[in-house]
């Protein structure tokens, strides 16, 4: 009995011993509580805490990126599309604590910022805007993702608008016609300009051996050989 005692109180007290020490890796930082309240920031290394009231919650302060698909928005010019966008942002290393203290789900309420934003930019741009500035497009999504979540702990670092594409095949049909349409017409115009200028030319030699009927003579001599 004793032997048993003895051993249910070296698993105990190893089992304590354990619980008041934590590793806090290089890309993470230790949020530390004390009974229910956040009381600092631990950095990396090992860190040794009372074993009753205390706790700690790590967060993981490396860039992290979220891939967002948008479908179905409206053109300022009625052309409904889908656009793909990436957003990086990274856990703010200056106070870690708002991205558990403020915000229940960190990435995911980023998240649905980005995604509040790209809808309201389509909807405010062309499709040709949207197609041709993407960069600064982006950099605007940017600023604004970032005004939103400040309050976070969230450093926004960059927003890539990846594809902007039409989502209904009737309407890019319908663009891959009107674009064709108008190589044929540009075709057209050069093969006019082209005729125009051999009928001038044509003209002009007509003149020129009207009045010289050696030339024109010559002329016929050379067509023959």
């Amino acid at each position: 009995m004793v032997v048993l005692f003895k051993l249910g109180l070296a698993t105990y007290a190893a089992q304590t011993i354990g619980g008041m020490i934590y590793v806090v890796m290089q890309y993470e930082r230790g949020m530390v509580f004390r009974n229910g309240n956040f009381e600092r920031v631990a950095n990396a290394g090992i860190v040794i805490m009372p074993p009753w009231f205390w706790g700690m919650e790590m967060v993981d302060v490396r860039a992290m990126n979220l891939v967002i698909e948008v479908a179905q928005i409206m053109t300022k010019d009625n052309v409904p599309v889908k656009i793909k966008a990436v957003v990086f942002f990274a856990v703010d290393k200056a106070r870690p604590q708002d991205s558990v203290l403020e915000v229940e789900d960190f990435a995911g309420s980023i998240e649905q910022v980005a995604e509040a934003a790209i809808k309201s930019m389509g909807g405010e741009s062309t499709f040709k805007q949207m197609q041709a500035e993407r960069k600064a497009l982006g950099t605007a999504l940017r600023t604004e993702v970032a005004e939103e979540t400040k309050g976070w702990g969230a450093v926004v670092q960059s927003v890539l608008i990846q594809d902007v594409a039409i989502d209904s095949e009737e309407i890019r049909m319908s663009l891959v016609r009107e674009a064709a349409a108008q190589a044929e017409a540009l075709a057209r115009g050069h093969l006019a300009e082209a005729e125009v200028a051999t009928a001038e030319s044509f003209v002009k030699a007509a003149n020129l051996y009207a009045g010289n009927a050696v030339a024109l003579m010559l002329r016929q001599l050379n067509i023959a050989l």
